[in-house]
C-alpha cells in the first residue's frame, strides 16, 4: 500500500469516529446523491479516450462504486475525469485522488456533454473533499464559470452530536469532549492532508485557506490563486472556440492502424491491380 494512502487510512482509524467529513453543498440538486461514475461514449471521436463524469457526494461507498465502474470496462490510453461534486468523505476523496495520479488521468471541473460531435464542458463545482480527488490529475483544468471551494473538516462523531443523530449507545461513548487520542488523530490527518497536496504539486497556501475557513462556510478560490497555487494547470486540449459558448475538450481523432506487411509478401503493382 502506498505510504500516502496508508497515512490517510491510519489517520482516520485513530479518530473516535473513524471518519471525517467535509460539508456538503446545501443546495437541492443531484450532486447530493451518492457519487457516481459515468463513461461518455466518445468512440466516434476518440477511440483511445476515456471520459468519466464524476457526480455526487463522496462517501464510504465511493471506493466500491469506483471498482464496480472499472469492472464494467477498462480505461483507454487517455483518461479524463470530470468532477461536479459538493464534497463528502475526505478518506474516499484521498483514495480516488491517489488512484487518478497512478492512472495519469487528467481532471476538469464541470459537466461533460457531447454536442455537435465534440465534448463540451458545462460549468460545475468541486468543493471541500472533492478538491482532494481533483488535485490527483496530472493536468487540472477549471473552465470559465466552474468553481472550486475549500474549508476545514469535522470528525463525523462531532457532527452527529451537533445534529442529534447519535443513538443511545453512541451518546454514552461519544458525547464526551475530544480526548488526547482524538486530537492527535486530527493532527495526523492534517499532516496527511498537507502531504497529499504537496505530493500532487499544489502550493500549501491552499491548505492555509482551507484550515482557516470554518466548516460551515466555504471559501471559493479565485482564478488568480488557482493558477498561482498550481491548483489549476494548463491543458492545451481544452479551449473555447469563437463559435461556442462552452469550452470544448478537443480529443485527437482516432485513425485506424495501418496493417504491417508480413516479411516476404510480394508487393503488388498498382497499375496491374484488378478492381
Amino acid at each position: 500500500m502506498p505510504f500516502l494512502l496508508f497515512a490517510f487510512v491510519v489517520a482516520f482509524l485513530v479518530l473516535a469516529s473513524g471518519n471525517a467529513q467535509a460539508q456538503d453543498d446545501k443546495g437541492k440538486d443531484d450532486r447530493r446523491r451518492e457519487l457516481t461514475f459515468t463513461a461518455l461514449d466518445t468512440s466516434s471521436i476518440c477511440d483511445d479516450c476515456s471520459i468519466v463524469q464524476v457526480s455526487g457526494t463522496f462517501s464510504k461507498n465511493t471506493t466500491k462504486a469506483y471498482y464496480d465502474f472499472v469492472w464494467r470496462g477498462r480505461f483507454k490510453k487517455k483518461v479524463y475525469f470530470i468532477f461536479d461534486s459538493p464534497g463528502g468523505s475526505m478518506t474516499a476523496a484521498g483514495k480516488l485522488g491517489e488512484t487518478l495520479r497512478i492512472l495519469k488521468a487528467k481532471t476538469i471541473v464541470g459537466r461533460a456533454v457531447i454536442r455537435n460531435g465534440e465534448v463540451e464542458i458545462d460549468p460545475g463545482t468541486c468543493a471541500s473533499a472533492c478538491v482532494v480527488a481533483y488535485v490527483g490529475g496530472t493536468t487540472r483544468s477549471m473552465p470559465k464559470d466552474s468553481r472550486l471551494g475549500v474549508h476545514s473538516w469535522m470528525p463525523d462523531f462531532l457532527l452527529k452530536q451537533e445534529n442529534g443523530q447519535e443513538n443511545s449507545k453512541e451518546k454514552k461513548s461519544e458525547s464526551k469532549p475530544m480526548d488526547q487520542n482524538s486530537v492527535e488523530g486530527l493532527h495526523r490527518f492534517t499532516a496527511a492532508y498537507l502531504r497529499h497536496l504537496d505530493t500532487m504539486g499544489v502550493d500549501l497556501r491552499l491548505a492555509v485557506l482551507a484550515l482557516a475557513t470554518p466548516y460551515r462556510s466555504i471559501a471559493w478560490v479565485s482564478p488568480r490563486n488557482q493558477s498561482l497555487w498550481s491548483v489549476v494547470t494548463i491543458d492545451s486540449a481544452l479551449s473555447t472556440p469563437s463559435d461556442r459558448q462552452r469550452p470544448v475538450l478537443f480529443l485527437e481523432k482516432t485513425t485506424p492502424p495501418v496493417a504491417a506487411e508480413k516479411p516476404g509478401t510480394p508487393r503488388r503493382n498498382p497499375e496491374r491491380a484488378s478492381l
